[in-house]
């Protein structure tokens, strides 16, 4: 005879349900269940399932990353050459100020668009 689901895991699949959907908060989620699927739960549940959700994602490690990280990581390590290769490139940026403020914006379109959004509100140049 299979064996029945468990309310518990219900409920878990649902709050999963809701975060695919982009709902956030436990209260939303909590009226998402009870609208959508008749089922009450208490928000309470939901931040400590959510929790748990997020604590695995991070055991995960590096196979958490989704598929486009890895690829783009093999080619930026394809283009070096090597792996260390790679990571030396990587720290040389880190080491430049400015590669570093750039990587922190996201970008040098980013940064340049940041700095020219601060100029004009410090009366900059």
């Amino acid at each position: 005879m299979a064996k029945k689901a468990s309310a518990s895991s219900n409920k878990a699949a649902i709050i999963r349900e809701a975060l695919d959907k982009g709902i956030e908060s436990p209260t939303a989620i909590s009226a998402y269940a009870k609208q959508a699927k008749g089922l009450e739960i208490d928000p309470k549940y939901v931040s400590v399932i959510k929790s748990n959700i997020r604590t695995k994602g991070r055991d995960r490690g590096r196979r958490g990353l989704s598929q486009d990280a890895q690829k783009e990581a093999m080619l930026f390590a394809l283009k070096n050459g090597t792996i260390e290769k790679a990571k030396k490139a990587l720290e040389a940026v880190r080491n430049d100020a400015a590669m570093a403020f750039a990587a922190s914006m996201g970008g040098v379109d980013r940064a340049i668009s940041v700095l020219t959004d601060l100029a004009s509100h410090v009366g900059g140049q």
